[in-house]
């Protein structure tokens, strides 16, 4: 995502010819810190035509605030207000404040879309093979995990997970989180310091690297994994042991295909 592209700030007025069905009276004025990002959010919605509600968007998007940046070493991110969560993704993991949660920190214009569960391990079965199957012509989809602590955690991934690339892949939208022991999200963007974003292989899907160490990297068939400190996205240990973790279960969802 190219953040330094020149843009003008989209008025309520050509939204109003785009959406036609939500009166120019319906709009209320409100600032944002960004408007080059609101830009492109608006943009990608009309581009790929989504049915979204696009009043309660401009009456209600918010720039989710870290309120507590140091908390346990985790940044935290507010919730998002009940009334703007139109697409439930009723994960069997989850919770539903921890749902809730998830929203906060997915790309904006993920946050109003459909979601669909493409694969899920204590039904699809625990092959690698048929997650990339599963996961095959996707992009934009949220990995859930669950250990054998019941800690759960994961990845934003914004390219198909496929064993066909080359080494690492994804771009700067991709981030780690964990629910370590709580319900309150802890998100890891990325950092800019290296592109080790995400890689794929018969043995391995990871995220982020320094050195030989992995952000998050789930072992072939699903069996096990662990978490590392990695400059990718300066995260903690998701599962919050350095003994790595066993996999009760994962899913993965796809947001806005």
């Amino acid at each position: 995502m190219n953040t330094t592209q020149e843009t003008t700030e989209t008025t309520i007025d050509e939204l109003s010819e785009i959406y036609d069905k939500n009166p120019y009276e319906n709009y209320e004025t409100i600032s944002y810190e960004d408007p080059k990002q609101v830009d492109l959010i608006v943009d990608i919605i009309k581009e790929n035509d989504w049915d979204i509600e696009v009043t309660k968007i401009i009456k209600n998007i918010t720039h989710s605030e870290n309120i507590n940046k140091y908390y346990d070493d985790y940044p935290y991110y507010k919730p998002i207000t009940d009334d703007l969560i139109t697409q439930k993704m009723n994960s069997d993991i989850l919770n539903e404040e921890q749902e809730k949660e998830i929203h906060t920190i997915l790309p904006y214009y993920l946050r109003y879309v459909k979601s669909n569960l493409l694969y899920k391990m204590t039904i699809d079965g625990c092959s690698f093979n048929t997650f990339y199957h599963k996961a095959e012509g996707y992009n934009n989809t949220l990995l859930i995990i669950k250990d054998e602590r019941g800690n759960i955690f994961g990845g934003y991934n914004c390219e198909e997970y496929s064993k066909e690339h080359k080494g690492f892949f994804g771009r700067g939208e991709n981030f780690l989180y964990t629910f370590y022991n709580e319900n309150r999200v802890h998100v890891f963007y990325a950092t800019g310091d290296n592109d080790n974003y995400v890689y794929c292989d018969n043995d391995n899907i990871a995220f982020g690297c320094s050195g030989d160490s992995f952000g998050l990297c789930l072992k072939k068939d699903f069996e096990k994994g662990y978490s590392k400190e990695v400059d990718t996205f300066e995260n903690s240990i998701l599962n919050g042991s350095t003994e790595g973790f066993y996999i009760i279960d994962v899913e993965l969802w796809e947001l806005g295909n």
